[in-house]
C-alpha cells in the first residue's frame, strides 16, 4: 500500500501522517492479518465481499486470496450437497414403477435438476471469484426446486397409498 503500487491515492495530513479514508469495520482484520498472516474471515457472502475490497483497496493479495479459496470451498461444498440430495431424490423416483403421468413428470423434472447440477458442478472449478456469489445463488435456487419436487413426489406417494 506505501510503496506506491497500490491504486489509491494517499492522502497525508499537516504532519506527514497518512490518512486513510476507509470505514472501520473490517480494520481489525486487516490489522490481524497484517501482524498473523492469518485471519478469521468473516461467514457472511457480504461481509467476505467487503472484507475483499478492503483486501484490494491496502494490496493484500493474501488476504485476497484466502477470502477466494474460502468462497471457492463454500461453493463447492453447497454444490456437492445439493448433487448428493438430487442424486437421492432421483434414485427414489426411478426406483417406482408407475404410469402416472404426474410421477413420471417429477422423475423427468428430477432428471433434468440433475444433469444441471452436474453442469453447474463442472462449471465452479472454471468460475471467476467475483462470479462464486452468483453461483451459489443459482445452487440455492436449484435446491428450492429440489425440495419442491420433493414435496410434489410425497404428496404422489400419499394419495396412490
Amino acid at each position: 500500500m506505501f510503496s506506491g503500487e497500490a491504486q489509491p491515492t494517499l492522502l497525508k495530513d499537516a504532519e506527514g501522517r497518512y490518512f486513510i479514508d476507509r470505514d472501520s469495520k473490517h480494520f481489525g482484520r486487516v490489522l490481524n492479518f497484517l501482524r498473523d498472516a492469518a485471519v478469521v474471515l468473516p461467514t457472511s457472502d457480504q461481509e467476505c465481499q467487503e472484507l475483499r475490497a478492503e483486501a484490494e483497496f491496502y494490496n493484500l493479495t493474501g488476504l485476497a486470496a484466502a477470502i477466494d479459496e474460502r468462497q471457492e470451498a463454500t461453493a463447492k461444498a453447497m454444490a456437492a450437497k445439493a448433487m448428493a440430495a438430487v442424486q437421492t431424490a432421483a434414485a427414489s423416483t426411478q426406483r417406482r414403477n408407475s404410469n402416472d403421468p404426474a410421477v413420471e413428470a417429477v422423475k423427468k423434472q428430477l432428471s433434468d435438476l440433475l444433469e444441471c447440477f452436474q453442469y453447474k458442478q463442472n462449471c465452479l472449478s472454471r468460475t471467476r471469484e467475483s462470479e462464486l456469489p452468483i453461483r451459489r445463488l443459482q445452487l440455492d435456487n436449484y435446491m428450492l426446486q429440489l425440495k419442491a419436487l420433493e414435496l410434489q413426489l410425497e404428496a404422489l406417494k400419499a394419495s396412490s397409498s
